[in-house]
């Protein structure tokens, strides 16, 4: 059983699904004044959108669930804690891309993070690396509030461009030994980092990488 549900005009405030609910479709709740949702155990797809500028104060992902597609949290100025706990093996591009979210945790089993996925979320304070991490996109974490980076896991290949570019907060990087290919602008304009560690394993160094540490 799959829906898509429209409830833009209705504006619910919380919203409990129904049990054997396997998909959520794409904006099915975008722009609503939806406040808390209970997902049932069975769900295992959320669409692009789907809960673009809501007003969730928090998110915790059902254990089966296995997609989340593009922006699906993006906006969300209400949004402190993101608990994305589940089956899932990738974070979608912009995920929470201006969001006022401010701790997340991701499942050990996550590859990727694509690119924008924590772009400009100005309180993103606290997040774990999964243990599987292998790729950061471009600007998956431009513009967070993010202090250190001393726990990226030795699975971790490539930092794609400006991907922590102008976190403002951050004062220690420590690149592990896994890591190949830092992307350029990855690293741009941290002015307050003033330690960098790298792994034995950096074959190259992209254009204007660490530009403005200073």
């Amino acid at each position: 059983i799959a829906y898509t549900l429209s409830l833009h005009d209705a504006l619910p405030i919380s919203v409990s699904l129904p049990q054997n609910l396997i998909s959520i479709g794409a904006s099915a709740f975008s722009g609503t004044l939806l406040t808390s949702i209970d997902f049932p155990t069975t769900l295992q797809t959320i669409g692009n959108f789907a809960f673009n500028g809501t007003r969730l104060t928090t998110f915790k992902a059902p254990p089966n669930l296995t997609f989340m597609g593009i922006s699906a949290l993006r906006d969300t100025k209400s949004l402190v804690d993101a608990d994305l706990t589940s089956k899932i093996t990738l974070v979608a591009e912009s995920l929470l891309q201006d969001s006022n979210v401010e701790r997340v945790k991701l499942p050990n089993q996550v590859t990727q993070i694509q690119k924008n996925a924590f772009n400009d979320a100005k309180r993103l304070v606290s997040i774990n690396f999964p243990a599987s991490l292998q790729v950061i996109g471009n600007s998956a974490f431009s513009e967070t509030n993010l202090n250190s980076l001393n726990d990226l896991p030795n699975t971790l290949k490539y930092i794609d461009s400006a991907a922590f570019a102008d976190c403002k907060n951050l004062q220690s990087i420590s690149l592990p030994d896994s890591l190949e290919l830092v992307g350029d602008w990855a690293f741009a304009g941290n002015s307050n980092v003033n330690s960098i560690s790298f792994g034995d394993g950096v074959q190259a160094i992209g254009a204007y990488a660490f530009y403005r540490n200073d």
